[in-house]
This record gives structure tokens, sequence and C-alpha cells, in this order.
């Protein structure tokens, strides 16, 4: 039996966890760094909108709080695409794949 590859939940650290479920998990990590870039993103260029039209010490926290979102998102997208590396290296690029039906 192969040993999972991935931290987190118990659907990657289990070694009777399929396949499927351990791709599952570490491309929803990598989804979920990927929205957290992207909000930040948005909310940073909005929050620098406001501070050239004349914002508050607020906005400039704003900012501050979003800059840590987006290294955060930097970050778990970073960490998830090594984690997939890894899963592919000892399980094959394709393992837990699901082929569509036709």
């Amino acid at each position: 039996m192969t040993e999972p590859i991935g931290r987190g939940s118990k659907a990657t650290q289990t070694a009777g966890s399929s396949l499927i479920m351990q791709r599952l998990h570490l491309e929803g990590a990598r989804n979920f760094g990927t929205f957290l870039l992207v909000f930040a993103c948005i909310l940073l260029v909005i929050s620098l909108a406001v501070i050239v039209a004349g914002g508050s010490i607020w906005t400039w926290l704003a900012v501050l709080v979003f800059v840590v979102l987006l290294i955060e998102g930097i970050r778990r997208v970073v960490a998830a695409q090594a984690r997939i590396r890894e899963f592919e290296k000892a399980n094959g690029p394709d393992a837990g794949k699901q082929k569509p039906v036709t």
C-alpha cells in the first residue's frame, strides 16, 4: 500500500485513503490558496484606489492586511503545488485523476 503524500486532514494521512481523495484534498488546498490570492489582489487594488482618492489611516491598515493575505495566498499556492508534485512523483502523474464518463 502506498503511503499518502500531503498533510492536513485525515484523508491525506490515512494509509487506506484512496488516491482520488488524496488528489482532491491537495487540489482543494491549491484552489483555496488561489482564491485567497485573487481575493486579496482585488481588495488591495480597491484599497489603493481609495487611498489615491484621499483615504484615511484605516485604509492604510486595510492595505497592510490585504498584503498579508496576498503573501499567505502565495505561500499556500506554492506549498500546495510542491505537495502535488511530491504526490505525482510518488504515485504517477495521473494518480487519482478520474476519467470523464461519456
